[in-house]
């Protein structure tokens, strides 16, 4: 998997899913000279197998991880397929398509409900993003998140959360809220962590669903180490640039720096479609933090369901991804 090298940069926090706050201050790009890396460069993954982000070094031993809490995941096509043909049937696609034109686009911050596929939706603009952005959320409602979840299940998709339970060694897995994301144009990366303080059980799965027409797109993704290196008083990171595939998916849990890079797709329909899937293992010690990621104007589980409802158990082999007739 060919990859980009990377460069030493300035670490840029920032809160992910309750945006509006800021964890460090913003720094602009800075080279400081040292050292490069690339991403270890390995073969395609195979639907659901999960493999650590590592750093690539001329010595296999010698890799070293990228962030202890970030991983590629395997994604079958027959997932993919009917994820996008739910997207064509729902309006969802066309909807993203009309938000990245400018048709419809929101102001920062700014959040409506939309009725898409007969089902209630939100769509908004994050908050922390620039205005040199034009990326978009679309969050399903109950009953939406219900089919997702069906077809989630339909589309074996209770195989790919054994494999990330276990990977993971996790004792169980739920899915807590789904996002999906649409950017054509963004001429600032906001460096940030999707979770922080879950005790490694709370995750965002990232899985691409439509990337640019264009072959010739740079990397979508900055993907930043979890070492720290110091120049005086200023923290930076070796930083690399990641370019998706429909075949992997990302997974990022806490503290796992990653921004959304410089890109500007050009043509009409030419943007590209994400979607998150946020998953982790809920008890009371990190039932907060693992809400602080979520979405605030979407829909999600109770803090009682997130305590009880299980899709993946390493004790249960039963405990699975609902079905439309289970229900």
């Amino acid at each position: 998997m060919k990859r980009k090298q990377s460069r030493r940069k300035p670490v840029v926090t920032k809160r992910p899913r309750k945006r509006q706050k800021q964890t460090k201050t913003v720094v602009p790009n800075f080279e400081n000279g040292k050292p490069r890396h690339d991403f270890a460069s390995r073969a395609r993954l195979r639907p659901n197998d999960v493999r650590t982000l590592c750093w690539n070094s001329e010595h296999e031993k010698a890799r070293k991880v990228v962030s202890p809490h970030m991983y590629e995941v395997g994604i079958a096509p027959i997932l993919t397929e009917k994820i996008i043909h739910m997207c064509e049937q729902d309006g969802i696609m066309a909807m993203a398509g009309r938000l990245i034109a400018g048709k419809e686009r929101l102001s920062r911050g700014m959040f409506k409900k939309k009725k898409l596929g007969g089902n209630e939706w939100t769509v908004q603009s994050p908050a922390f993003s620039s205005q040199s952005s034009n990326m978009h959320w679309l969050s399903p409602g109950k009953a939406a998140h219900d089919s997702m979840l069906h077809l989630l299940s339909d589309a074996g998709f209770d195989h790919c959360l054994q494999a990330m339970g276990k990977a993971l060694r996790l004792n169980r897995l739920t899915v807590h809220q789904f996002t999906f994301l649409c950017v054509s144009k963004c001429e600032q990366a906001d460096v940030h962590t999707d979770t922080t303080l879950t005790g490694g059980k709370a995750y965002n799965l990232l899985i691409p669903l439509q990337l640019s027409t264009d072959k010739n797109t740079p990397a979508e993704l900055e993907i930043l180490g979890d070492v720290p290196y110091f120049e005086g008083k200023i923290e930076y990171r070796d930083v690399g640039s990641y370019k998706y595939e429909t075949s992997t998916a990302i997974l990022f849990g806490d503290d796992a720096l990653h921004a959304t890079d410089k890109v500007e797709f050009s043509g009409a329909g030419n943007f590209r479609l994400m979607l998150s899937i946020l998953i982790g293992e809920v008890d009371n010690k990190n039932l907060s933090k693992v809400v602080d990621n979520f979405s605030e104007n979407a829909y999600r589980l109770s803090n009682t369901q997130l305590r009880k409802v299980s899709h993946w158990s390493k004790n249960d082999s039963s405990v699975r991804l609902p079905t439309s007739e289970s229900e």
